[in-house]
């Protein structure tokens, strides 16, 4: 696979220059890079849906905290910081159980 497509949209570059430091410099295929730089792709995608789907939660939670955001949209930076102080980046984590039943 070749990376010869190069994008002009914002953003792009930062791919380039994975691409360019990793493939350039031999610590990385072309194959690792692509499959790097498209895993940054989904993870990042996965952080702002989720962030999103918390944020909604939020606000269902707290009917009268989104009537004031929307009678004042000046608190939305405010109302952001409170909402990823709430459920932080990566917060979800890992499922445990135990293996055996407590004594």
């Amino acid at each position: 696979m070749k990376w010869t497509r190069q994008s002009t949209a914002s953003g792009s570059h930062s791919f380039r220059n994975l691409r360019s430091a990793a493939v350039h410099e031999g610590k990385a295929t072309e194959e690792e890079a692509i499959g790097l730089a498209a895993g940054m792709l989904v993870a990042g995608h996965e952080t702002t849906v989720t962030q999103i789907e918390f944020g909604l939660l939020a606000m269902f939670r707290h009917p009268q905290q989104r009537e004031r955001l929307v009678g004042d949209p000046s608190l939305v930076n405010k109302a952001v910081e409170e909402m990823l102080r709430m459920y932080p980046p990566g917060a979800a984590g890992t499922a445990s159980c135990a293996i055996q039943r407590p004594t």
